[in-house]
């Protein structure tokens, strides 16, 4: 597929330019790279959310930590090491994760603190993150052990879709590929409703669990992302057109990865 990467250069700031230059050229981030991805961090280690009134989100920490790892960030950065610490800290006794119950009111309904589908999620996303930069940490089988006390014998978890492909990114990364794959097969149902931006999220995660390149799945994300490119060689999200070139980015990867670029 021939591309032009206008759009980025364009639109995108300069973390997402960077990011481009390391997925396409492997090029290392500036310092001042680093230091703007990193701005905010809150003293506890993790970072806020649109939403938090300045109090740091699990979920906002752990896509700060996506975006890391696309500047091929490792814990060699103190920042990042922080950021772990802060998830570790903040993980229940029974290996879930909660958003601060103390900001119920602000929090978006798919991050409800005390909801199933919410500690479900953040198990995933949090136990993904946790066990791509640091897997040998205790907190990464204790997330699993929660998501297996739900996981239903197709292969789903009572979440959102994004729940479930977190999970089969994380079982794909601990080397658990017997779930893995269950989990892979029932994500298979939930495709043809997807947009864009969390097909791209879906093959970036499974891509970093490192799945087979030759996987039914990542090649079918990948041929449906071709159909959704807009003209002008970017990838809408639904999150608005800020995030354009972030998802282009994650759709651009997936495409890499699958030898369709």
């Amino acid at each position: 597929m021939s591309m032009q990467f206008s759009y980025i250069e364009k639109h995108g700031n300069p973390v997402e330019k960077a990011r481009l230059a390391f997925l396409l050229k492997g090029t290392p981030p500036s310092r001042e790279v680093v230091s703007e991805l990193f701005a905010d961090q809150c003293e506890d280690g993790g970072w806020p959310a649109k939403w938090s009134h300045n109090t740091s989100s699990l979920d906002a920490t752990c896509f700060r930590l996506a975006q890391a790892e696309q500047l091929g960030l490792t814990t060699a950065a103190k920042q990042i090491q922080t950021a772990l610490r802060f998830l570790v800290r903040r993980q229940s006794l029974d290996g879930s994760w909660d958003e601060e119950s103390r900001i119920a009111q602000w929090t978006p309904s798919y991050l409800k603190p005390g909801k199933i589908e919410s500690r479900l999620y953040l198990a995933a996303n949090c136990g993904f993150w946790v066990a791509y930069f640091s897997g040998r940490d205790n907190s990464v089988p204790r997330a699993m052990g929660f998501l297996m006390r739900y996981l239903e014998e197709s292969g789903c978890l009572p979440a959102t879709p994004q729940a479930n492909w977190m999970s089969a990114g994380l079982w794909l990364r601990m080397r658990r590929y017997e779930v893995a794959e269950k989990v892979i097969t029932s994500c298979q149902g939930h495709m043809d409703d997807l947009p864009a931006s969390s097909l791209a999220w879906m093959g970036v995660t499974l891509i970093i669990g490192r799945i087979r390149q030759k996987n039914p799945l990542i090649k079918r994300v990948a041929e449906k992302l071709l159909t959704m490119r807009q003209p002008g060689d970017y990838w809408e999200c639904e999150d608005g057109k800020d995030r354009n070139c972030h998802t282009t980015i994650e759709a651009i990867r997936v495409l890499k990865f699958t030898k369709k670029l």
